[in-house]
């Protein structure tokens, strides 16, 4: 490829406006030439070394969704961190299980007229996604108790829906104090279980939700990163609840997680 050709594809793609409003995580910046025969230009040179030394590994990350969906192929632009934790909470980044939750929510219709509620919503890829592929859901709450998680899933919800979509609410949850919710409203959760110290507020809010109005369910999906952590969990829900296991055979909308993984649907053996 030319020289002057290829220096001006790379001023392009550094300075693209879509690199400039959402630009990746820092790590995948280009930091170096792929060819050492060909000079990119101070200019360049400047924005790679910029790259280099940056500290801070936020950024923005863009999915693509399989068109199984129904309504075609589409796209979620979300600004996370990459590192495992960041400001004291990891829910600045998104995890494997919220694709693992999206490949079970996206099959169970088109959700005319119903509500969910998120429980740790991080930054927002399991409601984005539910609320571009099924448009006639009445609302989808995303909850957290960080200031930080909440500040950046309200950004996100700005930059992948438009001004005038209601259905997507921000709200405060804190699981230790609890809350109220409506009638029928579907509780989900991705990758919430990770902490031995909040399971047992992770299920008393979930019991409790469920026994203010048994018409409404729960469906959580985990990454099994420790075994007894888990079943710590999944025994004391069931103490309470109705748990059954959700199969997942096929990865429609994403590529397929191969992390040891478990859904489960949570009801109350009072329904």
């Amino acid at each position: 490829m030319p020289w002057k050709l290829c220096y001006q594809i790379s001023m392009k793609l550094c300075w693209s406006k879509l690199r400039s409003k959402t630009p990746p995580p820092e790590p995948f910046h280009p930091t170096k030439t792929t060819d050492g025969h060909w000079d990119l230009g101070d200019a360049l040179y400047t924005e790679l070394s910029t790259a280099m030394s940056a500290e801070s590994h936020e950024g923005f990350v863009t999915y693509s969704i399989n068109e199984k969906c129904g309504s075609g192929p589409f796209h979620v632009t979300l600004k996370e961190n990459r590192a495992f934790a960041s400001q004291g909470t990891t829910g600045l980044k998104s995890w494997p299980a919220s694709r693992i939750l999206l490949e079970v929510l996206l099959r169970l219709g088109n959700f005319s007229g119903r509500r969910i509620l998120e429980l740790g919503s991080g930054v927002g890829l399991t409601g984005l996604c539910v609320l571009k592929a099924r448009p006639l859901i009445e609302s989808f709450t995303f909850t957290d108790c960080h200031a930080a998680v909440l500040d950046t899933l309200r950004e996100n919800i700005q930059i992948n829906l438009s001004n005038g979509d209601t259905r997507a609410r921000v709200q405060l949850l804190d699981w230790c104090v609890g809350g109220h919710i409506s009638d029928n409203v579907l509780i989900v959760g991705a990758d919430i279980v990770f902490d031995r110290d909040i399971i047992s507020s992770l299920v008393n809010l979930i019991t409790g939700f469920l026994t203010q109005n048994n018409s409404c369910e729960a469906i959580i999906a985990n990454i099994i990163r420790n075994n007894d952590t888990y079943s710590t969990f999944r025994t004391a829900i069931k103490n309470h609840c109705i748990v059954d296991t959700i199969e997942v055979k096929e990865f429609w909308y994403f590529d397929k997680v191969i992390d040891d993984y478990e859904v489960i649907r949570i009801k109350s053996k009072l329904k």
